[in-house]
């Protein structure tokens, strides 16, 4: 059975990303190498790309000097990225000088490997925050679930309380998921409405979006022909599912804001509500 490189599933946005991954994964680290032939190789290949001609060639001693910065300085690359990272910038693909002056030496080197650092780094961050998102999503264990239901209400609807008591009002433009926010008051059975409750509520928020509606004044183009075709399809009598997606998210929070105003009218306090649900060994 072939096993496939998870790498080639992978559309990368970054510059010469698919292939500077491949070539910091698929080879042995500078580090982690048993002897320097692989080295020796990648500065065989890379006098050749650049033209030094054989006179030029640096002495042994200066290839013992060149090998030695290459393991220190230069370790957590892998002699495939000495190779990329030269012929990316033969093509011209990396902000750095070439021209060597039929001179190899250390400091050479280390210019072209810190201009392929910089496109390296962005290729490595999004394979890796790619190959995560491909990983199955590990589901929470049953206590997890708790925490997280409890951390919810008490970090996230707790304070839109506080702000309630303070203001008489909740800020919904700055409330991500007023649906979720309800459906989790209701859950605890502090919202509790009665069919005729519902439809009462419905009958505000129907009124107040299709107000909002008809008071608006659109900011572009393309959101005043989508409000002329809401308009006109109110006026058919017909209204869009986009509209009545609206209203039942207005009624739910008109909902919350109903019951907040409850528990203030009844000396309530949402936070110790809450301590009392928990001690009573919801779940």
């Amino acid at each position: 059975m072939v096993v496939r490189n998870p790498i080639s599933t992978i559309q990368f946005a970054s510059f010469k990303g698919r292939e500077i991954a491949e070539a910091a994964t698929q080879d042995t680290t500078i580090r982690e190498l048993t002897d320097d032939e692989p080295i020796r190789q990648s500065l065989r290949y890379v006098f050749a790309l650049i033209g030094l001609k054989a006179e030029n060639l640096p002495t042994d001693i200066q290839k013992m000097v060149l090998l030695e910065f290459i393991q220190t300085e230069l370790k957590t690359f892998t002699p495939a990225e000495i190779k990329l990272a030269f012929k990316m910038a033969v093509a011209g693909e990396l902000n750095v000088e070439l021209s060597h002056f039929q001179n190899f030496n250390a400091m050479y080197l280390a210019n072209v490997m810190n201009a392929y650092k910089e496109k390296r780094g962005a290729a490595l961050i999004e394979m890796n925050n790619k190959l995560k998102a491909l990983e199955p999503k590990k589901e929470p264990t049953e206590a997890e679930r708790i925490a997280s239901f409890w951390d919810y209400v008490e970090n996230y609807i707790g304070p839109r309380w506080d702000q309630f008591v303070k203001t008489k009002r909740i800020d919904w433009v700055h409330v991500f998921g007023s649906d979720h926010l309800f459906l989790t008051l209701e859950k605890l059975e502090l919202i509790n409405l009665t069919i005729a409750e519902k439809n009462e509520i419905m009958k505000i928020a129907e009124s107040q979006v299709k107000a909002k509606l008809e008071n608006e004044r659109p900011e572009s183009r393309d959101r005043a022909r989508e409000i002329r075709q809401l308009r006109d399809a109110l006026s058919e009598g017909l209204t869009p599912q986009s509209l009545q997606t609206q209203i039942v998210t207005r009624a739910r929070q008109i909902a919350v804001e109903q019951l907040f105003q409850s528990m203030l009218d009844s000396n309530m306090d949402f936070h110790q509500t809450i301590q009392s649900i928990k001690s009573n060994g919801y779940e």
